[in-house]
């Protein structure tokens, strides 16, 4: 798709890692079933990746629905994150969707303020450690 074509709230970026999250892998090895979105999608795997945006060359870590395991993808801007200095790329891809999964859980869904704790239950996973 041409650029002037493309949603000005989304970016082309160049994928240098992708994460085999626990998603994949159970739906690979068949032990969940394809949503609907198979049938649209040749890929369906891949939720989260770090690379470089094309436009800014910018060091960042990105959420997508499905197709995350690819050179280049298409995303939306408000997906996306920098990376910090520190972080190698490699260690950024596997950041986005536990992160994620853990403020939505604690934070939006569960409104849990400060002074308060939560018990962590199988903390050894990469929601858990989030």
């Amino acid at each position: 798709m041409p650029e002037n074509e493309r949603n000005p709230k989304e970016t082309l970026c160049d994928v240098y890692f992708s994460a085999l999250n626990f998603k994949d892998v159970v739906l690979v090895s068949g032990k969940i079933q394809p949503g609907p979105e198979s049938a649209l999608f040749d890929c369906i795997i891949g939720l989260e990746f770090a690379g470089r945006r094309s436009d800014t060359g910018k060091r960042v870590m990105g959420m997508v629905p499905f197709k995350g395991i690819a050179t280049t993808l298409l995303t939306h801007k408000d997906y996306l994150w920098e990376v910090p200095d520190k972080w190698s790329l490699e260690d950024a891809a596997t950041v986005p969707v536990v992160y994620i999964t853990a403020y939505y859980s604690l934070i939006t869904r569960g409104q849990l303020r400060a002074g308060e704790s939560v018990l962590i239950h199988s903390g050894a996973g990469g929601v858990g450690q989030a």
